[in-house]
């Protein structure tokens, strides 16, 4: 082929009006791997999904060798030789690794099934994975399903290869094996083939593309073909790229909000910090779990310490770690110096730990049980609620119209189903319940996800409020922007690991995103 194996021109997807994809416009060359970056929330994932055929464009043009199209659908994209290996595997967890490949494709015969386990074990010694093709999916780790989805995606025959985050749930020698087998298969322009490397780590980028192109909020911010990758040192690159992806890096001013609903104030006037004899609020000391690997954080009364990182690095098994749904393996959680490792969710609750969950809608909440239940779902089964076992609707409904009124929560009654909500009043109930009673600590996981502008600002601002009355707060959250104007200090996580913690500040933003990066 002499012209690109797989191009895109002015390819758009909103979603309820926002942009995920803006207009992308890129080309993948024979014989190339061409690595696409950005940071959470640039329109990455929402491109897979596209070329995955999962999805189709509002307007523009995908063109697959030499063909094209207005969108795909899952069966174009295979058809046309496009081999999609996702970061968050899509994998059937009651069927084998075998028979996961041969979802999608032809024949269920046994022959083809003994064959796909064949021909599973010669592409994956390749990689260095070693897993049976008889062993079935749901007992595989995150790392071993991703194996799992490497060798689904070079199975059947492929002219594009699209990896997303390859190595984000391998370990450093996993991840070494599949790059040095990725850099093999790169001498393939007389096949006409080519591969679309999405990921955040730098090295990995600069180590093995011919061509790297940054998002930024949906939108190309920046492309470095094979002239000024080879024309520039590595420190220059890495500044580039890193400029491509972040904007600029001085960290933007917080903007106060009145004293009545809590002011952004950073760690020194407000005396926050542990070097004036102030006990931590929450420790976690060499702290393993399954996805973990050795935290140790400190968060003091009225701090916000905010969590960074590229999405499937530890998140949700620190906040659930933190929150008691997720055991500790070693290592230990205290909270106000008394420790709760060995405590469970609800007890930790009655501590006063408190866990908003990024998925409202079903680890969050009840779609199906009301509003003044929701509110109550920490706490079933507690006076003056329940006595003897007796659920007292009018204590409820006192209880959940002062949350009504406190959170300005739109609902046409207390008992209305809570599925009927929007999102916004969805998580402004949430909020209303893990800040009743007497929180010490709150794990906020993505709070403002998928919330309007209007709806995130109250979040916020809750978010704040808190703080100013002392309670400690763990906020996680993909967006850097939010991070760096609430957040008085950023941990930054990778492969469960802590890989630095910085003070929000000047110059903050380039140390975050260094640390994202490497």
């Amino acid at each position: 082929m002499t012209g690109p194996v797989l191009e895109l021109r002015g390819v758009e997807k909103r979603f309820a009006g926002v942009v995920a994809c803006g207009g992308i416009s890129l080309a993948l060359h024979p014989g190339e791997i061409h690595a696409l970056l950005g940071e959470n929330g640039a329109g990455k994932s929402t491109l897979v999904s596209l070329l995955a055929g999962m999805q189709t464009p509002d307007a523009g043009e995908i063109e697959v060798g030499g063909k094209r199209f207005a969108g795909l659908t899952p069966a174009q994209a295979l058809a046309s030789g496009i081999g999609v290996a996702r970061q968050h595997p899509l994998l059937v967890p009651t069927q084998t690794v075998a028979e996961n490949l041969l979802l999608g494709g032809a024949g269920w015969r046994r022959p083809r099934r003994d064959r796909a386990g064949e021909d599973f074990r010669h592409t994956g010694d390749g990689f260095g994975f070693t897993l049976s093709p008889h062993a079935l999916a749901g007992s595989l780790t995150p790392a071993e399903q991703t194996q799992v989805e490497i060798v689904r995606a070079l199975w059947r025959g492929w002219r594009v290869l699209v990896l997303d985050e390859p190595t984000s749930a391998l370990s450093h020698d996993a991840s070494a094996r599949v790059l040095r087998r990725l850099r093999d298969l790169r001498d393939l322009r007389e096949s006409g083939r080519g591969i679309l490397l999405i990921t955040h780590r730098l090295d990995e980028a600069l180590d093995i593309a011919g061509r790297i192109t940054v998002l930024r909020r949906g939108v190309v911010s920046g492309t470095l073909g094979p002239e000024e990758l080879a024309g520039g040192g590595r420190a220059e690159l890495r500044q580039m790229i890193r400029s491509m992806m972040f904007g600029d890096t001085a960290a933007p001013s917080p903007t106060p909000l009145s004293q009545g609903e809590g002011a952004f104030c950073s760690p020194s006037p407000c005396g926050i910090g542990l070097g004036g004899g102030v006990a931590p609020t929450l420790e976690l000391a060499a702290l393993h779990a399954p996805g973990l690997h050795g935290i140790s954080l400190t968060i003091a009364p009225g701090e916000i310490l905010g969590i960074a990182g590229i999405d499937g690095n530890g998140q949700t098994a620190l906040a659930e770690a933190i929150a008691g749904l997720l055991p500790a393996t070693s290592g230990s959680v205290a909270l106000d110096g008394t420790p709760v490792t060995s405590l469970p969710a609800a007890a930790r609750h009655r501590q006063g730990i408190r866990y908003l969950s990024d998925d409202r809608m079903h680890e969050g909440s009840a779609g199906a049980l009301p509003l003044a239940l929701n509110l109550l779902l920490k706490r079933i089964g507690a006076p003056p609620f329940w006595r003897a076992g007796v659920q007292q609707d009018a204590a409820i409904t006192t209880h959940a119209q002062a949350a009504i009124d406190g959170f300005d929560i739109r609902a046409p009654h207390p008992w209305a189903p809570i599925a009927t909500l929007s999102g916004g009043n969805i998580q402004k109930a949430l909020l209303s319940r893990e800040l009743d009673g007497a929180p010490r600590l709150i794990v906020w996981h993505k709070p403002c996800v998928g919330l309007d502008a209007l709806a995130a600002a109250q979040v916020q601002a809750r978010i704040r409020s808190a703080a100013v009355q002392g309670v400690a707060s763990l906020l996680i959250s993909a967006d850097l922007d939010e991070l760096f104007a609430l957040a008085h200090r950023i941990a930054v996580l990778d492969r469960g690991q802590i890989a630095g913690v910085i003070d929000n500040g000047p110059g903050a933003r380039a140390a975050v995103a260094a640390l994202m990066t490497q």
